[in-house]
């Protein structure tokens, strides 16, 4: 039954729904924050395993090509869950969920935003273009 299925979605007749994802900011701050926000979920993983699991997850080959990005100008990424998962899963880590790398970005966004505020600067929601996660982020 099940390859049924799989062979159903593959008919000409199928076409999969467009799942957008949101994109954001990848500042110092924010890169500290989440570097931060991963250390304290996966404990077990090697930290450079974290950091390239970390690169992949925001659509970069490896951390070294994120941090010269993110040394010349403040770049644009989007979350790529799977790559994250299945980097961690080629270092003995398949346990790992994609919500892990979600939940980290969710808050070191929030995080990274009320301490712009606090220092006297304006609500940033729109500096990040995320779309309808937006009410996620900030509406809390």
């Amino acid at each position: 039954m099940r390859t049924e299925y799989t062979a159903s979605l593959r008919s000409a007749n199928f076409v999969a729904p467009r799942v957008s994802r949101p994109t954001f900011e990848v500042s110092f701050e924010r890169l500290d924050r989440l570097k931060s926000l991963l250390k304290r979920e996966l404990r077990e993983v090697k930290h450079t395993h974290r950091l390239e699991a970390l690169a992949r997850g925001l659509g970069w080959n490896t951390y070294d090509d994120m941090r010269a990005e993110v040394f010349e100008y403040t770049p644009t990424a989007k979350m790529d869950g799977k790559a994250f998962t299945q980097f961690l899963a080629s270092k003995g880590h398949p346990d790992v969920h994609t919500s892990i790398l979600e939940n980290a970005l969710r808050r070191s966004l929030r995080e990274v935003t009320q301490v712009a505020e606090r220092a006297g600067g304006e609500n940033f929601e729109d500096e990040f273009d995320i779309g309808h996660v937006t009410d996620i982020f900030f509406r809390r």
